[in-house]
């Protein structure tokens, strides 16, 4: 157990798996304190640690205040040679560095820390940066984080350099304020996008009523992902790419999950389908009162008329409007479907910071060659296969 000082706190590091009855009951405790997503509750980061492989570096870092714990975050480590010349050591906020493992793509990621109490950011950040690191990866952070740690505070004198790798809006219903309004969900739709669902819906139930299928246990639950996860496969397959099941820790990690926080009501799966036809499959986190939709499986026809992305999360939205959520949150990323139903967005981050220049002034090079890249469209077709068939453990 490694200790530090800054200005108040002390900081003590801890690995979990030596004692994980003390890291759930300091973790549940600080974060019923906490403003925090659900990518940092104990369901999502229990499952995480207990799917990891024994030789993953995961340490727990908490700062005390008069022995109270006020903050907590896992820091995973790696170390080698980047490029295949580069030394490398490089940190991950709540995740491991390692690009195979931590393809879950957490989102609204943050320290956990105390809301009640003035906690003086610049002291945590103070003791990241005495931590051993050339590179400390910051994935799908939320706004409030950024915020609260000044990080892309271009006024201040900086003590790091950071690289944006991307940030994107993660698009949100606001069910509450639609449930206030009394008004109907399609009303907030544009007139085209009106006429494009009720097409859709006749189309589909020119034989057969759309029906509403909710996992109402456990055993559902994991029958209904099961079937997302086959209908996910087969539509990225016909397109040339392995979809992301295909990494073996995503699908069990998201099996586990399900497994073991169904039961706490924090999983919600839902299948959208006729008699005659599947339409799709949508799985999501419930959490706080609010919904987060994480992936889905969509049957897409050669005829347009048929829109089961829009229509089954148009009845996803129905569905939770009726049972008393406050958001349908789609997450970050850009799709029609998110824009057409939502009413609001918020930034997510990925970011990367640097101690040493020349380092950063070589990453950034390196980016701004891989975002060339992205804008030719067959090169970066390729660049992704490969490293989808590269990023194996």
């Amino acid at each position: 157990m490694n200790n530090g000082n800054a200005d108040g706190l002390v900081f003590k590091t801890i690995h979990p798996f030596s004692d994980m009855k003390f890291v759930e009951e300091l973790w549940t405790d600080l974060q019923k304190r906490s403003v925090h997503s659900y990518f940092n509750s104990w369901g999502w980061v229990s499952t995480w640690l207990l799917s990891l492989p024994t030789h993953i570096k995961v340490d727990l870092h908490i700062a005390y205040l008069e022995d109270i714990p006020v903050a907590a975050f896992f820091f995973g480590k790696t170390s080698g040679r980047k490029y295949g010349f580069l030394p490398f050591r490089s940190l991950a906020l709540n995740a491991t560095a390692n690009p195979y493992y931590d393809g879950l793509y957490i989102e609204y990621n943050a320290i956990l820390y105390d809301s009640s109490i003035s906690l003086n950011f610049t002291d945590i950040l103070n003791y990241i940066r005495s931590l051993e690191w050339d590179e400390l990866i910051l994935p799908g952070v939320s706004n409030q984080f950024v915020l609260d740690f000044k990080l892309l505070n271009h006024h201040e004198k900086p003590h790091y350099y950071f690289l944006i790798d991307h940030n994107e809006n993660a698009f949100y219903v606001n069910l509450q304020q639609i449930r206030d309004s009394k008004i109907d969900i399609l009303q907030n739709l544009s007139s085209n996008r009106r006429s494009q669902l009720r097409r859709s819906i006749k189309q589909y139930e020119a034989q057969a009523k759309i029906q509403v299928k909710k996992a109402s246990s456990t055993s559902e639950a994991v029958e209904i992902f099961e079937g997302l996860v086959q209908q996910h496969q087969h539509e990225w397959k016909k397109r040339g790419w392995p979809g992301v099941f295909s990494n073996p820790f995503f699908y069990q990690f998201h099996k586990n999950l399900i497994q073991n926080r169904f039961s706490k009501d924090e999983i919600q799966l839902l299948h959208i389908h006729t008699t005659e036809m599947n339409i799709g499959y949508i799985y999501s986190f419930v959490y706080q009162g609010e919904v987060l939709f994480y992936q889905s499986g969509f049957n897409y026809q050669p005829d347009n008329h048929y829109r089961p992305g829009l229509i089954s999360h148009y009845f996803a939205i129905l569905d939770n409007l009726q049972n008393n959520l406050n958001v349908y949150d789609f997450l970050a990323g850009d799709s029609t479907y998110k824009r057409v139903f939502a009413t609001e967005t918020k930034p997510v981050y990925w970011l990367r910071l640097y101690k040493n220049k020349p380092r950063y002034v070589f990453e950034e090079n390196i980016l701004r060659i891989k975002n060339k890249i992205k804008s030719m469209p067959f090169i970066f077709d390729f660049a992704r296969k490969m490293r989808a068939f590269l990023n194996k453990p």
